[in-house]
């Protein structure tokens, strides 16, 4: 599969301005790319380089939807970087409608927004790249994740769906599943999850924001599918599919608080 260069291309990260989204913008700054970054408080992101601040919730559809076209409109769009993403954690009886409301719109419909308005000028571009932020909560749900979980599985449904679709149009898609990755979300998780959920989730392996980013970025120059950014999110994912009522039970015993 022929790599895709960066270098002078028009790239939207979504979520760029902490993170795992500021690394990836990042690492496609270093890769020569003309990188826009949509973020509610995009002042936060420091880089340098050629990057382009836009002041935009990507929970609002028609205000992403503007800011979107007008980029295509000017410059085209090489990639986009599906990255923003909120984090509700505790148990179903003690989260609120308005939690996993939020969470829906922003780390799905917040993905898929800027996926329409930036799909016809993927097309355009002959060869382009859509990158999605899943987790690996994306493929398996744990006790305290029920906001949260079902909107990665989301992601990764849809970076299926697209992947099948886009390869007539010489769109590649890749999506990543983050592992715990030591950014503002995981300081939050710390602060309000329930005992259960940080018992499952104690001796599970953390990495960097940076880690994180150059194996998704290399990912989509290369045109790869799915990013496992370390061999504990890939096994999990077989062992699941492979052995589920014992990765069931193992899960379970995980969840007691000692």
């Amino acid at each position: 599969m022929k790599r895709l260069s960066f270098s002078g291309k028009p790239v939207i990260v979504t979520g760029g301005s902490s993170g795992i989204g500021l690394e990836i913008a990042r690492e496609l700054v270093r890769l020569g790319a003309r990188v826009h970054i949509l973020a509610r408080n995009p002042a936060r992101a420091s880089l340098n380089g050629s990057v382009q601040l836009h002041a935009v919730d990507v929970s609002d559809p028609a205000a992403v939807t503007a800011v979107i076209r007008a980029i295509g409109d000017a410059e085209g769009i090489s990639a986009l970087v599906c990255n923003a993403g909120i984090m509700r954690v505790g148990r179903f009886d003690e989260l609120s409608r308005d939690d996993f409301d939020a969470t829906l719109r922003t780390n799905y419909l917040g993905a898929l927004d800027p996926i329409l308005a930036a799909w016809p000028y993927l097309k355009a571009a002959g060869e382009s790249r859509l990158g999605l932020v899943s987790s690996v909560a994306g493929y398996t749900g744990i006790y305290g994740y029920t906001a949260y979980a079902p909107t990665k599985f989301a992601i990764t449904a849809l970076a299926e769906c697209l992947r099948m679709e886009g390869i007539a149009h010489g769109i590649r898609v890749t999506v990543v599943f983050p592992p715990d990755t030591e950014t503002p979300m995981l300081e939050y998780e710390r602060m309000h999850a329930p005992a259960e959920t940080r018992a499952i989730t104690a001796g599970a392996q953390k990495l960097s924001a940076a880690a994180v980013a150059q194996a998704f970025v290399r990912g989509m120059v290369r045109g790869n599918f799915e990013v496992y950014c370390n061999a504990e999110g890939r096994l999990l994912r077989v062992f699941k599919a492979l052995l589920p009522s014992v990765y069931y039970r193992l899960l379970d015993r995980m969840a007691r608080p000692h």
